[in-house]
């Protein structure tokens, strides 16, 4: 079974066992799963509930981390050996704009209309947003 459809199945028994209709819910999940529309042909969780007979389709806020020029701490042990730095921790570099682990497309228009150093927020569906008129925004 696709792993989203796990991820799926174990929040709609959830939803439903706790009767959490009414309720507001905060969840935390890595960028995939997140994104409300079929991504490469599959269904992503957030795509899923959306479709669900769950009655939450635009009930849903989806927020989107793209790193850049940034770094994530990682426990040491968790690494192999020559990765690691002294200590408990280690220190990785991640950004989104790297071919070999992780690229997102658009990444490059999005760090040329924010500010270096800055958190930004950016609507991709808002009238003035770089991606209202392409199909980045779908």
């Amino acid at each position: 079974m696709h792993r989203e459809t796990v991820l799926f199945s174990n929040f709609e028994k959830l939803f439903k066992q706790n009767q959490l209709q009414n309720k507001k819910l905060c969840g935390y999940f890595g960028l995939y799963h997140v994104f409300q529309y079929r991504v490469n042909g599959s269904n992503p969780l957030a795509s899923q509930i959306r479709a669900s007979e769950l009655n939450l389709e635009g009930k849903i806020l989806s927020i989107n981390f793209m790193m850049n020029d940034s770094y994530m701490v990682i426990p040491s042990n968790e690494l192999p050996e020559y990765m690691r730095e002294a200590g408990e921790y280690t220190r990785m570099p991640i950004s989104a704009d790297n071919m070999l682990f992780m690229y997102l497309v658009g990444i490059k228009d999005f760090k040329r209309m924010t500010s270096e150093n800055y958190k930004s927020m950016v609507k991709l569906s808002s009238d003035d947003s770089p991606y209202s008129n392409t199909i980045r925004a779908r």
